[in-house]
């Protein structure tokens, strides 16, 4: 081999194995945010939320609090301060048939401290559906989780929490009319 493709040679291989790496980490990862800046507070003094597939959130409101609306909707899962919420639920599915069935939806819940939230679709028609909260604290509300294995959340939710917890922060960013808009991210 000359020396071009030689050096060539060496792009592929070490592109590849980044590749690999990048992926390898991304699968044994959980990722998550945490839904409030300010002081992080310990596992048993936050409430979590996780999302069923295909669920995503574009807005959380704690009572009494600003309103945080997400730069983008998100899959993310995350801890929240205890409290009273509303967030606003969008279902999609990806994919080469993309859809969202029905509107945004709230749902207001109390978050307890040291609970697990499973938000999740009840479809209620093929082009209507709510979102549901369940409570998976212990393993009776684990059990309850038909539609994922309810090991598997319990372990992501353990990583999620060894992790480092990284929080969400506010950008403004301006409108076309001149004003300007706060989006967390």
């Amino acid at each position: 081999m000359g020396g071009g493709m030689k050096t060539n040679y060496h792009f592929r291989i070490t592109g590849c194995f980044l590749l690999f790496s990048f992926f390898l980490s991304g699968c044994a990862s959980f990722s998550g945010v945490r839904y409030y800046t300010g002081e992080m507070f310990p596992r048993e003094k936050v409430a979590f939320i996780y999302l069923a597939r295909h669920c995503q959130i574009g807005e959380i409101t704690r009572q009494g609090q600003e309103k945080i609306k997400l730069l983008c909707w998100s899959e993310t899962n995350g801890e929240i301060l205890p409290g009273s919420y509303t967030l606003v639920v969008r279902y999609y599915s990806g994919g080469t048939y993309s859809k969202t069935i029905g509107n945004d939806m709230p749902i207001a819940f109390t978050a307890e401290a040291g609970h697990v939230y499973y938000i999740k679709p009840e479809f209620l028609s093929s082009n209507r559906w709510q979102p549901v909260v369940i409570d998976i604290a212990d393993d009776q509300g684990y059990a309850q989780i038909a539609d994922r294995d309810p090991v598997a959340i319990k372990q992501r939710v353990e990583k999620y929490f060894q992790g480092d917890r990284s929080p969400i922060s506010p950008h403004e960013y301006k409108t076309r009319t001149g004003g300007t808009v706060k989006l967390w991210r």
